[in-house]
C-alpha cells in the first residue's frame, strides 16, 4: 500500500557501493576511448550521485545527461546510450549464480522489508543454496532502465517488489515523467479505511458484514493518485473485504468492552503494530482500519 522503506538498503550500502564502484570504474575505462571526452568526464563528475543519489539527484542528473547528449547526431547518441548499457549492466548484476560475489541475491539477502512496498500484500523472501539464487524480490527501477540506463544498478533506483507489482502492473511505465510515490524516499500517503462510520458501529457491529473497503487519500496529489492508479489498488483491496471486515468488526466488539482489554485488542489486530506492520502481508490495512475504530 505504498509503504515507506526509507532505510531497507542501509546493511547493504557498502557492499553495493563497493561492487557499483569496482564495476562501474573498470568498464568505464574499457570503454573510454570509444566515448566522447565530455561524456566520459559527465561519468566521472557525477559518479558518486549515480551511485548512491536518490530520485531528485537522479532528475537532476537526467536533465543535464539530456543536455550533452543533445549535442551530439542522433547516431552517435545511439552509440553512447549503448555504452552507458555496458557500463551500468543490471543483466550481470542480476545473474543466479553467486559464488560469493555480490549480486542481486546478496543484496536482497540484507534487504529490511519483507513485503512488497506497492501493494503490502505480498512477501519478498530471499533464498540462496549452494551459491545459487533460487528466489528474492524482483528489483523495480523506480526510474526504468530501458530509458534511463545511468541508474539501471544504482541502489536507491531499486525498489523490492513483488512480480504483480513489478512486471504486471507497472512493467516499463515511465515514473520520471509520470509522479508516483517513491517508497525509498515518500512518506505514507494513502490510508485503508472502511465505508462505516465508528459510532454507528459501536452500536451495529452488523454494519461491517455489508461494509466496503476505501482508500483515503489527497486526489489532488499526483503521486498518491498515480500510484493507487498504476497498482490498481483499489481494485486489489477488494480481495481483502473479509478480512477487513472481520477486523474492523472484532477491534469494534472489543473496544466496546468495558476497560478495554488489551490483549483482545492486539488479539483481533493479529500482532500487527507500528513497530512491524511493513513486514506483514496486510499490515497497513489492520494498522489502518484498527487506528480508524479505536
Amino acid at each position: 500500500m505504498i509503504i515507506s522503506i526509507k532505510d531497507c538498503w542501509k546493511d547493504a550500502e557498502a557492499d553495493h557501493h563497493k561492487y557499483f564502484d569496482t564495476i562501474v570504474l573498470k568498464k568505464r575505462k574499457a570503454l573510454e576511448k570509444s566515448l566522447p571526452p565530455p561524456v566520459v568526464r559527465f561519468l566521472e563528475t557525477h559518479h558518486d550521485k549515480i551511485r548512491e543519489g536518490d530520485e531528485s539527484d537522479f532528475r537532476s542528473i537526467q536533465a543535464k545527461y539530456l543536455r550533452l547528449m543533445s549535442s551530439f547526431t542522433k547516431a552517435r547518441q545511439n552509440d553512447i546510450e549503448q555504452s552507458i548499457k555496458k557500463i551500468f549492466n543490471y543483466s550481470a548484476f542480476s545473474a543466479k549464480n553467486t559464488n560469493g560475489v555480490w549480486c542481486a541475491y546478496s543484496l536482497c539477502a540484507k534487504l529490511g522489508s519483507t513485503t512488497c512496498p506497492y501493494c503490502n500484500l505480498a512477501y519478498g523472501h530471499t533464498l540462496v543454496i549452494k551459491g545459487n539464487g533460487r528466489i528474492r524480490p524482483e528489483l523495480d527501477h523506480f526510474f526504468d532502465k530501458a530509458n534511463y540506463p545511468l541508474f539501471a544498478i544504482s541502489l536507491n533506483n531499486f525498489v523490492p517488489s513483488c512480480h504483480f507489482c513489478n512486471s504486471s502492473l507497472k512493467h516499463s511505465g515511465n515514473f520520471f515523467t509520470n509522479f508516483h510515490l517513491n517508497p525509498l524516499l515518500d512518506d505514507e500517503a494513502i490510508e485503508v479505511v472502511m465505508d462505516v462510520n465508528p459510532i454507528k458501529a459501536r452500536n451495529n457491529e452488523k454494519l461491517f458484514d455489508t461494509a466496503n473497503i476505501q482508500l483515503k487519500y489527497d486526489k489532488a496529489n499526483p503521486k498518491a493518485a498515480n500510484s493507487v492508479a498504476t497498482f490498481h489498488l483499489e481494485e486489489r483491496y477488494q480481495f481483502l473485504v473479509g478480512e477487513a471486515r472481520e477486523i474492523a468488526k472484532y477491534v469494534t466488539v472489543y473496544r466496546g468492552r468495558q476497560g478495554l482489554i488489551k490483549g483482545d485488542i492486539e488479539w483481533a489486530k493479529r500482532g500487527v503494530d507500528a513497530s512491524n506492520y511493513k513486514n506483514r502481508i496486510l499490515g497497513k490495512l489492520i494498522l489502518d482500519i484498527a487506528a480508524f475504530y479505536l
